[in-house]
């Protein structure tokens, strides 16, 4: 890497986090909570609901629970197969970095195109 030795460094610092909660839980743990508050004094926080199979209102209550987080993603990483030979293919991975460039590039100014593609009509902070 090139440049001078603080902007090197100022490349390596955390400029957004993620707050990975599983779906398959159904519950935001008192130590998520901690961390979320903890993080967001620092950078913006996109909480990421993983293992999204069915949402069934839970990503709502994250964002209850987690004020602090800018954003909830619900993401799929890998295609998933049900008994009865149902596949779930990936999801919301795309619009997961869009969201982290977006948050990294205006450091939590800016509030626009892909929190608003990712949940039409969801708050977006």
């Amino acid at each position: 890497m090139g440049g001078s030795p603080s902007s090197t460094r100022a490349a390596w610092n955390v400029h957004v986090a993620w707050l990975c909660i599983g779906e398959d839980s159904r519950r935001v743990e008192d130590g998520d909570i901690q961390v979320c508050e903890m993080l967001a004094r620092y950078v913006p926080v996109v909480a990421v609901v993983t293992k999204a199979r069915s949402d069934q209102g839970f990503r709502d209550e994250v964002q209850r629970l987690l004020p602090q987080a800018r954003n909830v993603m619900r993401v799929r990483a890998l295609a998933e197969t049900d008994d009865e030979g149902h596949t779930l293919q990936p999801r919301g991975l795309t619009e997961l970095v869009d969201i982290t460039m977006e948050r990294h590039s205006t450091r939590g100014r800016g509030r626009t195109s892909a929190c608003s593609r990712s949940h039409p009509g969801a708050p977006c902070r």
